[in-house]
Parts: C-alpha cells; sequence; structure tokens
C-alpha cells in the first residue's frame, strides 16, 4: 500500500505543473528525474518480498535512513550538509494505511471493475516491472480435455497467527470430493516465495482460499474477471475489504466464519499441516481461570469439515463454466 500511494504521490507531481515556471514543466518528469531521484526508507524493519518495487522511482541503491545518519561521510546521497538542501526536493507519499483502497473497508461497497482504473494501473505496473505476463480472463490454455482446464485451488498457508487448524484433513476430504483430473489444490506459504513467484502462482490460481489476512490482498494480482475469492474471517469480523476488492477484479467472493482459538489451546491432531506433518504448540495467550476475550489478530481458526468443504464447494463451482470450461455443477 505504501509503494502504490507511492505511484499517486509521483503521478500528481508528474501531471501538475510549477506555477511560476515559464516552461510550464511538471514538479517530476519521467524517465528524465529518475537518475536523480533516491529511496529512503525510514523504518528499519529490514527487505521484504515488496523492497524491489521501490525501484519503480529510482535506478538507484535503496537506502535508509539509519544507513544515512551512522556515516555521513560515506552516504551514497548528495546530502551530506546542511546547505545541499537548498537543491534537494522530498517527497513523503501517504502512509499505506492511508491508501483509497483501504478506506472504508468494513463497510460493503458496490465495486466494479470498471470502479477501479488505479487499482489495475498499478497492477499493470507491477507485472511490467518484474516481466511477468498480465493474463485476463479464464485459463483456457487447452480444450481437448472433458470439461476443459483443470480448476487450480491455491490455499494461501499462514505458518504464524490465524492458521486454519486440521487443515491436512481438511483438504484430503477436498481431493476425495474433487478428483485430481479435475481440481488441483495447493497449498503454498507465500512468504517463502519472491514476488514475481507470487505472481506467477496467483495468475494460474482459479480459486484462491485463505484465512482473513495480508496474503490475501493478492487478489489484485489474479486474473481479472475470472476464478473466486474465499475469505475465512474468525467470528464476529465483518470485515468487507477482501470482499470488495474481489469486485474491483471482477471475482465472486465466498465467505464464512470461523471459531477463534488460542495459541496453543489447538490439540495436537489439529496442528497437522497441509503434508500431514505435527507442528510444535505455540505459546497460549489466556490465563486459566481468568481467560481474556480471544482476539483475532492472535487467533487461530477451527472450522468443521462439513462447512469447509461446502464453502470451497461453491467457489469451485462458480468457475465450472467459465470460458471453454464445460462442467456439469451436478453428476
Amino acid at each position: 500500500m505504501e509503494i502504490w500511494s507511492m505511484t499517486m504521490t509521483m503521478d500528481v507531481l508528474r501531471m501538475a505543473r510549477k506555477e511560476d515556471d515559464d516552461k510550464n514543466e511538471p514538479f517530476y518528469r519521467a524517465p528524465i528525474d529518475m537518475d536523480k531521484t533516491h529511496v529512503v526508507i525510514l523504518d528499519d524493519h529490514g527487505p521484504g518480498p515488496t523492497m524491489d518495487l521501490w525501484r519503480l522511482f529510482s535506478k538507484h541503491p535503496i537506502t535508509t535512513l539509519k544507513d544515512m545518519t551512522k556515516d555521513a561521510g560515506k552516504v551514497p546521497l548528495p546530502v551530506r550538509d546542511a546547505s545541499s538542501f537548498a537543491s534537494t526536493n522530498l517527497v513523503v507519499p501517504l502512509p499505506g494505511g492511508s491508501n483509497p483502497l483501504w478506506h472504508n473497508d468494513w463497510i460493503v461497497r458496490d465495486c466494479q471493475p470498471s470502479d477501479a482504473p488505479l487499482l489495475h494501473l498499478f497492477v499493470q505496473r507491477v507485472f511490467a516491472h518484474f516481466d511477468v505476463p498480465l493474463l485476463v480472463g479464464p485459463r483456457t490454455d487447452t480444450t481437448d480435455k472433458d470439461g476443459g482446464e483443470p480448476i487450480v485451488v491455491t490455499f494461501i498457508d499462514r505458518r504464524g497467527t490465524r492458521r486454519l487448524l486440521n487443515n491436512g484433513p481438511l483438504f484430503k476430504a477436498l481431493r476425495t470430493r474433487f478428483p485430481t483430473d479435475n481440481v488441483i489444490i495447493q497449498s503454498i506459504d507465500m512468504a517463502t516465495l519472491s514476488l514475481p513467484d507470487r505472481l506467477k502462482v496467483v495468475q494460474d490460481t482459479d480459486v484462491l482460499v485463505g484465512v482473513h489476512g495480508a496474503g490475501l490482498t493478492h487478489t489484485m494480482f489474479m486474473r481479472r474477471g475470472a476464478g473466486a475469492v474465499v475469505e475465512i474471517q474468525p467470528s464476529g469480523l465483518a470485515y468487507k475489504g477482501f470482499r470488495n476488492l474481489a469486485a474491483m477484479t471482477g471475482q465472486p467472493y465466498f465467505s464464512a466464519e470461523a471459531e477463534m482459538v488460542a495459541q496453543g489451546e489447538e490439540t495436537e491432531e489439529e496442528r497437522a499441516d497441509f503434508d500431514g506433518n505435527t507442528k510444535a504448540p505455540a505459546r497460549s495467550t489466556s490465563k486459566k481461570g481468568n481467560d481474556p476475550p480471544k482476539v483475532w489478530q492472535a487467533s487461530n481458526v477451527r472450522m468443521e469439515e462439513e462447512r469447509f468443504l461446502a464453502l470451497v464447494d461453491v467457489a469451485i463451482k462458480s468457475v465450472y463454466n467459465e470460458g471453454l470450461r464445460n462442467k456439469h455443477v451436478v453428476e
């Protein structure tokens, strides 16, 4: 969201003209001024998977404020003494939380793909930056199979909080319901992938499934006008941001609530992951005898098998007849 806010800030500077400039030049000229532009990160959280996207604005190495100030003699920027500030322009974009995408995200909006040109422009820039093909519409690579291309279901596997408990048996049951020649089910920890690899995974996904969290932001990178999004929400959350995002990208959206379970209070069986491996129990955040209310940010979620299957079933069947696919929803 911060990077997207930065692109909008720079776009405004490219469009706005200097009032006292006889040449009527904009405040920022792209790509000419990129050679003179440096990106300085104010926090010290370390590089993440989106760090390379800051190079949308500068060809120079990305630096942090901490690195700038610890040794002024080695700073790679032309800001080493007070006099240099006279010819330096500082651009401060909106914080990520102020990005328009997240405004009113607790309210249902009647969003359409045609209502979101800024979203689509940002997505195009991300794909172009990493030289990853941006595709739209249903996946229809082959039609020689009965019923068309298999449907790819991607589950966003959270490894910290808000894990879907007992997800190994849940997905085993899902595979039993949908044979592999019709539906391919995969569980992916997005945190282990680079952003270009995430883009490719999501572009090849028909149904994106996840527990409420930042991973569902990948919805914006799905093929526009194809697929479906499934959100499992901790009980009582009632968040609408990903519902609205799915609408802006032309994706049908399906959701259901799941019981919140404090860290460490799940059973050993429930700690089994997608591949059947049992994880070590997390430290419980509750106090015996006087349990505080469960906080959704720090809780895992528990969902009954039949409810889980019914939720994903309706999402999968919603794409049964997209593009050149031709499948009966009831046998």
